[in-house]
C-alpha cells in the first residue's frame, strides 16, 4: 500500500510513502502532528473520467462550517485546493461573501482543539479498518472518535445542491468526476502553532483498485521531504 502526503500551503509538494504508525512528522523541517480535519468530515474523491486517473479528494462543507473553512482556504495554495460552491445563487470558487473570522478565532479551530497527545489517531483508523482489535483502544481514544464521527453522520445528509467542497488535487490531470467514498484513512498535520499545514490520504492503490481507477504517473507538485519523528 502507499500513502500519499502533500503540503497544502504555497507552495504545495507531495510524495508517495509506505503506510507508518507515526502520527509525527517532519515535514520540510516543520514539527507537526496528525489529528482530524478542522471540521467534521471525510473525503470523497475526484478522477478524471477518460484517463480513469485518481486526482484528489473533496472535503463536504456543511453550512455551520462554511465561514470557517473559507478563512482556511485562503492561507492554502490555491493552485492545489479549490473551494467549490454548489449554491445557485453562487459562482464556483466565488469567495466575495465569505465572512472574515478575527484571527483570534482563526486560533482556535474546533477539533483540532480536541487532539489530545496521548491518542493515536493512526491506531483509532486502523481499528476502524479491522487490522487492531477494538480492545487496544483507550476509552479516551473511544470516546474521540465516536464523537467525531458522531458530528460526520450528522452533517452528511441533505443534497448535494446544499453542500459546498474544499477539493484537493494532486495530479497533473485535472479531474472532472465526483465519486462518494467518504474515506476513512486521511490525517490532516499542524503546526505547534496549530495551523493546517499538511494532508495525508492512505492506501490509494487500494482506492484505485474498488474503484476501478489507477494512480497518476506524475504529481502536478514538486517533491516533499519528510521523515517521521516517531513509530511504533
Amino acid at each position: 500500500m502507499e500513502d500519499i502526503i502533500l503540503t497544502i500551503r504555497h507552495p504545495s509538494k507531495a510524495a508517495l510513502a509506505p503506510p507508518s504508525g507515526s502520527n509525527r512528522l517532519l515535514i520540510d523541517g516543520i514539527s507537526a502532528w496528525g489529528s482530524f480535519p478542522p471540521w467534521p468530515s471525510c473525503p470523497d474523491i475526484l478522477y478524471d473520467s477518460r484517463s480513469r486517473v485518481l486526482c484528489g479528494v473533496a472535503y463536504r462543507v456543511h453550512e455551520s462550517d462554511r465561514a470557517l473553512v473559507k478563512d482556511l482556504f485562503r492561507s492554502m495554495d490555491h493552485e492545489v485546493v479549490r473551494y467549490r460552491e454548489f449554491s445557485a445563487s453562487a459562482t464556483v470558487n466565488d469567495l466575495s461573501t465569505a465572512p472574515v473570522l478575527p484571527s483570534s478565532q482563526l486560533a482556535y479551530i474546533p477539533w483540532t482543539s480536541k487532539y489530545y497527545p496521548d491518542i493515536d489517531f493512526n491506531k483509532v483508523d486502523r481499528v476502524l479498518k479491522g487490522k487492531q482489535p477494538l480492545s487496544d483502544l483507550t476509552l479516551e481514544e473511544r470516546q474521540a472518535a465516536a464523537d467525531y464521527f458522531e458530528k460526520v453522520a450528522e452533517k452528511i445528509g441533505g443534497s448535494n445542491e446544499d453542500g459546498d467542497y474544499l477539493e484537493i488535487v494532486w495530479a497533473a490531470v485535472t479531474p472532472d468526476t465526483f465519486a462518494l467514498a467518504q474515506l476513512a484513512d486521511h490525517t490532516w498535520f499542524y503546526t505547534p502553532a496549530t495551523e493546517v499545514l499538511a494532508l495525508r490520504v492512505g492506501g490509494l492503490d487500494e482506492i484505485a483498485q474498488e474503484y476501478g481507477l489507477v494512480l497518476p504517473d506524475r504529481f502536478a507538485l514538486p517533491a516533499l521531504e519528510f521523515s517521521y519523528l516517531d513509530a511504533e
